[in-house]
């Protein structure tokens, strides 16, 4: 199975009404990898409190809700939208990382968990991935943190 990213329609929402804003100084996103049974359903707004206890587990180089985002920005992509962004790597330490199948991108500026709002999920297509101790876990967003078509 492919990779798949989907959004939260409750994240468009707030792109639209302009609450959020992609590459503005106040709004950081974070990434969580998730368990490999995490489901996500982009019709209901789900917030970080929501997810948290399907995040892996803190420990050896992996840190829960801290791996931000940086350099975000929009893109045209022949009819595409992109949201670019740096890839984001952790590193295994004094053991392995667990095993994931995916990664929730979190709105993190709110103050609260209660209104972090989860803004989209990248599933692994079926795979799930670990790393061993010493080794890079990284998610290149090359292809794009969210993309859509713009064609009707």
């Amino acid at each position: 199975m492919p990779i798949t990213h989907t959004v939260s329609r409750e994240f468009l929402k707030k792109l639209m009404a302009k609450e959020i804003e992609i590459g503005s100084a106040g709004d950081a996103f974070v990434v969580c990898l998730m368990a490999p049974d995490f489901t996500f359903d982009p019709a209901t707004p789900t917030y970080y409190t929501d997810i948290s206890a399907n995040e892996i587990a803190a420990g050896n180089g992996y840190t829960q809700k801290e791996k931000a985002l940086a350099n975000m920005a929009v893109a045209d992509d022949n009819g595409n939208v992109l949201v670019n962004a740096d890839s984001v790597t952790w590193t295994a330490d004094g053991g392995s990382i667990a095993d994931t199948g995916g990664a929730c991108i979190v709105w993190d500026a709110p103050e609260a968990d209660g209104d972090k709002l989860v803004c989209g999920y990248i599933h692994f297509g079926g795979a799930t991935y670990g790393t061993g101790d010493g080794n890079n876990f990284q998610i290149n967003f090359a292809n794009g943190v969210f993309k859509g078509n713009l064609n009707p």
